[in-house]
């Protein structure tokens, strides 16, 4: 299952990405923004994997012109609230504080917010990293109560919120890419047996029956 949109192409993970994943996870630059800064393991690695491989969270290597560069993740999904906490890091250091980081939060807000309804998301941002808090409250994201003094500060987006910024992201989105371009849900052939694909499937169109959907030899395309 993939996401396709603005040039950016959001894979779903799976156990043959999770070896490039740790050594990303693991370089200075990426593991010096995390609050768990430990050297990672093959084998806890590979625990971490088997623990986020269900319908509670969406982890995906975002790939820019046929290189992966990333990752981002819709984690602790709620069902019932409609709620969950997005987190992402790019590897690659050349597309960090470029219009590529921008187009990719946004992509990611889209999803969340647009194709499948969702009404609240939380991330976890370092007091000290200035970068990415200004990046989130771009978003629409607002500190929490009480998190001033913490080290791993929660921020929250609602979907009013993001919707309240999303014309000023749109205008800033225009000077870079084409906005009248359609995204691509894709689920591939071999994807169609998923219990996991089929379930996070039925809850989409269940919040967003409206829809354009088309079979192909690709797979099953949704139009967003």
């Amino acid at each position: 299952m993939y996401f396709t949109k603005y040039g950016i192409t959001f894979h779903l993970l799976n156990e043959n990405d999770i070896e490039m994943v740790r050594q990303w996870r693991n370089a200075p630059h990426i593991s010096s923004n995390m609050e768990y800064r430990e050297y990672i393991t093959e084998e806890m690695q590979k625990k971490w994997f088997d623990s986020i491989n269900n319908i509670h969270n969406l982890y995906f290597i975002i790939e820019y012109k046929g290189e992966k560069i990333g990752l981002t993740n819709g984690k602790n999904l709620d069902f019932d609230n409609w709620t969950g906490e997005a987190g992402i890091f790019l590897y690659e250091r050349k597309y960090q504080k470029t219009p590529v980081s921008a187009i990719i939060a946004i992509l990611g807000a889209e999803i969340f917010f647009n194709l499948f309804q969702w009404k609240a998301g939380y991330a976890h941002v370092l007091r000290d990293n200035k970068a990415m808090k200004l990046y989130v409250q771009l978003l629409g994201y607002r500190l929490c109560p009480g998190q001033q003094d913490k080290i791993n500060q929660k921020y929250m987006i609602t979907r009013k919120s993001y919707n309240r910024k999303r014309p000023f992201l749109k205008s800033a989105l225009s000077m870079v890419v084409r906005l009248r371009e359609k995204g691509r849900l894709v689920i591939e052939p071999l994807e169609m047996n998923d219990e996991r694909i089929l379930f996070w499937e039925e809850k989409m169109l269940r919040n967003n029956p409206e829809l354009a959907m088309e079979e192909t030899p690709e797979g099953r395309i949704y139009y967003y």
